[in-house]
């Protein structure tokens, strides 16, 4: 799949869910808007501390946005795009872009960058630029001083030393890479859960797993989970197993081999990019771009999602 025609057919990635391998009719959630952006605004990723502080990414305005439980404000201007953020020995570990997704994998490559951020927000205490990633998208903390990076363009998951930025490639995969046919790119979500990396492809819209042995390696080959949900682009996982995923549809699902449709045509989660739990796991926090590359015209918005089930821890 070229660049060049991701942002036209991005408009096309509802129609392609396929029907759910099965349906539960739980009733609709509570949810509330937290906070919502004009029509243009690419909230891409989130993050949630301890102490219930989310931050989120806006990957055109180069902004880090926090929400404190009463207003959302500017966190951090970034000089790049930031995609995805965790934090480490308390700064922010920033994954950024210095050029636009949208200007294709040519002007990607060699843009990739790790930022260190304050946790304050208030100063960028170094950038280390990675030339081997092209569209560096999902990340998560391998151990104390490595992060696991999907390559959305390669189908690569890097390992990057985030104090020296030296990148190799800790798992390659054909189950990862893009396909031509396919209106979103190719690896995306990352998570460690219980001893395995969980990872989407949005292209393929289906969920994969390798264990991790005791030397933080892959143990064994990447393998499709035996059911999957009907669509993903993103996702959070609780610590029962249960994934809460992002379409990048107008759609939130609960999946735990069955699945449950969370929310479903809502505006404020049009085209949702990410989802993330909250500390004591009772409310889902999701981001939706305002459908901005299926063409809709909505706002774009951090949505928070509570749960009618019991609570369950995050991950």
């Amino acid at each position: 799949m070229t660049f060049a025609k991701l942002a036209a057919i991005l408009s096309l990635a509802c129609a392609f869910l396929a029907p759910a391998p099965a349906m539960s009719a739980d009733p609709t959630p509570a949810y509330r808007v937290l906070s919502s952006y004009p029509n243009g605004h690419y909230l891409e990723n989130l993050a949630v501390r301890s102490n219930g502080d989310v931050l989120y990414t806006d990957y055109f305005e180069r902004v880090i946005h926090r929400w404190d439980g009463r207003v959302a404000r500017d966190f951090a201007k970034l000089a790049n795009h930031p995609v995805n953020l965790l934090m480490m020995d308390g700064e922010w570990i920033v994954l950024t872009h210095g050029a636009k997704f949208t200007d294709g994998p040519s002007a990607l490559k060699g843009s990739n960058a790790l930022v260190h951020l304050s946790g304050d927000g208030k100063h960028v205490r170094r950038s280390i630029v990675l030339p081997d990633l092209v569209f560096g998208n999902g990340m998560a903390l391998l151990d104390a001083s490595h992060v696991l990076i999907t390559d959305s363009v390669l189908g690569t998951i890097w390992k990057v030393d985030v104090k020296t930025g030296v990148a190799e490639p800790w798992l390659d995969s054909e189950l990862l890479k893009p396909r031509a046919n396919a209106p979103l790119p190719g690896a995306n979500g990352l998570r460690i859960h219980a001893g395995s990396v969980y990872v989407s492809n949005s292209a393929t819209k289906k969920l994969y797993t390798v264990k991790v042995d005791t030397n933080h390696l892959p143990d064994g080959a990447l393998t499709e989970l035996p059911t999957q949900p009907s669509g993903i682009d993103d996702f959070a996982i609780d610590r029962s197993g249960v994934f809460y995923i992002a379409t990048h549809g107008e759609q939130v699902l609960k999946f735990d081999g069955r699945e449950t449709t969370m929310l479903l045509d809502v505006a404020a989660v049009a085209g949702c990019t990410s989802a993330a739990l909250s500390p004591d796991g009772r409310t889902i926090y999701v981001l939706g771009t305002g459908g901005l590359y299926e063409g809709k015209k909505d706002a774009a918005a951090l949505v928070a999602i509570t749960l009618n089930d019991t609570a369950r821890s995050p991950q």
